[in-house]
């Protein structure tokens, strides 16, 4: 699609103008989508920031919305950070180095208290730490066993961010 041939209809007080829209749409921040014979919309692109697991700190977590994982170039869908935590542990499907490189509290039994996640494959149980525990939690496992990751989050306070390890 050229985009030199989008117009569009604006209204005037004498009725409707079209006009090109490359003078009126800066192209840099919108995709043209072909939803039929004919038929386009523009989709906004999403900007996210890549940060730096440096600062990572700087970021809270609480409530943000997983919008993309890839996981060693594979797509995953998770809902909340917990349930990411869990498809890294089923990953590394390793016990001893889990237990040994977590940043939280893993017991080597099943706790059936509340608040408590339990993968019964492997033995291990952990308290459902919160969100920000989590991504570093998430990050530490995946640099130690060599997992690619790229996460991409809309924080609570709705700025995207991207996540690269």
């Amino acid at each position: 699609m050229n985009t030199n041939q989008i117009y569009l209809a604006t209204e005037t007080n004498f009725g409707y103008k079209l006009v090109k829209a490359n003078k009126i749409i800066n192209w840099d921040k919108y995709n043209v989508v072909n939803s039929g014979p004919d038929e386009y919309y523009l989709e906004r692109k999403s900007e996210y920031k890549l940060i730096n697991l440096d600062n990572i700190g700087q970021y809270n977590f609480t409530n943000c919305k997983i919008n993309d994982c890839v996981i060693n170039d594979g797509s995953y869908q998770a809902k909340s950070l917990t349930k990411l935590l869990t498809i890294i542990y089923k990953l590394i499907n390793n016990k001893d180095q889990i237990i040994k490189n977590s940043k939280i509290n893993i017991q080597p039994i099943e706790n059936k208290t509340k608040g408590y996640e339990n993968l019964k494959k492997m033995g291990i149980s952990y308290p459902k730490p919160d969100s920000n525990l989590a991504i570093y939690e998430i990050i530490n496992q995946c640099q130690i066993s060599n997992i690619k990751l790229v996460i991409k989050f809309e924080l609570a306070i709705k700025s995207l961010i991207k996540i690269k390890v």
